[in-house]
């Protein structure tokens, strides 16, 4: 989340004292600085320059989560279409990087720029484009657009576009009614008011997404990420990054005060290592090809499946400091923001495993519990593995059908 640098806390640019997401915070508040300024919202003139675009890492969800939190577009695009080389990954097996920005045309352009086969990253697959063969999605976007502007015959009678709700995503672990309600009448409503056929579908296995993402990479990601530990794959390394490995005690004290998430990632791949044979690991890859099955599935009968991205709008800031209290069972600081991210992930964890685009698109506002701010909500969009143009082209039927941040209500 947004509390985790050791120079200090991202605010979110629509509430000071609330997260901007994670872990591309500063990518997301920059750019939603920019949205932010732009609808008038006052106190921002002296916090220096805003961008336009921006990139953001993604394992379990932290393109999208931002995004969502802050009130921009977030793509994590398919597995393998952009390449990885040059930044510090987690697992290969779920890194992903990609675009943010404040509009759907933007993220299709720097999608333009970026992706296509670079001879260096080992997670790009025979199904990533060579570079000349890289789809123009700007342009594609932009044709698409104008087409759906055009008058309609009145005796075309297929939907435009096929649209399945994943219902066990509106029912994930600490699940805002509000945000759901939110999500789902702003699909319905906005898809449909382009000639789009909206319906809820049931993936039991979406359920488990987050589970089985977590038994399959959480036994080696500690040591990838933060051990410098060598994949088996021949990678481009980064050189300059020197890992401190095995962690000594201040490593853990800095931690434990910023960054308790590595922590508790470094006790997880200790305990899964040691409680875990490689066999249950290799029994949770399949689970993950099963799981893409799931989508691939219902991604038959629907062009995009659709998600809300988080379970709520963004959370305070936690306290940074112990404050020992009457109440010696009151959770300390560690606690307090561990609390924060658990759950977060549930609604885009599992597409990292499975490798599906998934784009976060601005769809209103909800009420946060903690003092009734009004904040962004997010509605992710998924699509078959390699159809990112088809997720970009569901958002903007979505943003023609009325779909969009609006104002912030008073």
């Amino acid at each position: 989340m947004s509390y985790t640098s050791i120079f200090g806390p991202v605010n979110n640019p629509w509430q000071r004292g609330f997260n901007s997401g994670g872990s591309s915070s500063g990518s997301a508040a920059l750019v939603a600085l920019r949205a932010a300024r732009k609808a008038g919202l006052e106190g921002l003139d002296d916090l220096g320059p805003d961008v336009e675009l921006a990139i953001g890492g993604d394992q379990a969800g932290s393109i999208r989560i931002p995004a969502a939190y802050c009130g921009i577009y977030g793509l994590k695009p398919t597995f393998g279409l952009i390449p990885y080389t040059g930044i510090a990954g987690l697992l290969p097996m779920i890194d992903h990087v990609g675009p943010l920005a404040t509009n759907v045309e933007d993220i299709a352009l720097l999608l333009t720029v970026l992706a296509g086969y670079d001879g260096l990253d080992p997670r790009m697959s025979p199904e990533s484009p060579l570079r000349e063969k890289v789809q123009q999605y700007h342009e594609e976007l932009a044709a698409f657009g104008a087409q759906i502007l055009q008058p309609k015959h009145p005796s075309a009678s297929k939907p435009l576009l096929r649209v399945g709700l994943i219902t066990e995503s509106f029912q994930i672990t600490g699940m805002s009614e509000e945000v759901a309600e939110t999500v789902r009448s702003a699909a319905m409503k906005c898809f449909t008011a382009q000639g789009a056929e909206v319906s809820e579908v049931s993936i039991p296995m979406h359920a488990l997404g987050a589970t089985i993402w977590t038994a399959a990479v959480r036994n080696q990601m500690a040591s990838h990420a933060f051990g410098g530990r060598a994949t088996d794959l021949l990678t481009h390394d980064m050189p300059h990054l020197s890992p401190i490995w095995p962690s000594n005690q201040e490593f853990y004290d800095v931690l434990s005060r910023h960054n308790p998430a590595v922590v508790l990632t470094i006790l997880g791949e200790t305990l899964l290592a040691d409680a875990m044979p490689l066999s249950a690991q290799r029994k949770a890859h399949r689970h993950v090809l099963e799981l893409r099955a799931a989508y691939d599935d219902a991604l038959r009968h629907y062009d995009v499946l659709v998600t809300p991205t988080t379970p709520t709008v963004a959370p305070p800031l936690p306290d940074m400091e112990d404050h020992p209290g009457p109440d010696p069972t009151a959770p300390g600081s560690v606690e307090r923001m561990l609390r924060l991210a658990a759950g977060s992930t549930n609604n885009t964890s599992p597409f990292n495993a499975t490798g599906h685009p998934g784009l976060s698109v601005p769809c209103g506002w909800a009420a946060s519990p903690h003092g009734g701010y009004k904040l962004p909500v997010g509605m992710q969009i998924v699509g078959r593995r390699f159809d990112d143009l088809g997720v970009l082209k569901a958002a903007k039927l979505f943003e023609l059908g009325g779909g969009k941040l609006g104002p912030r209500p008073a």
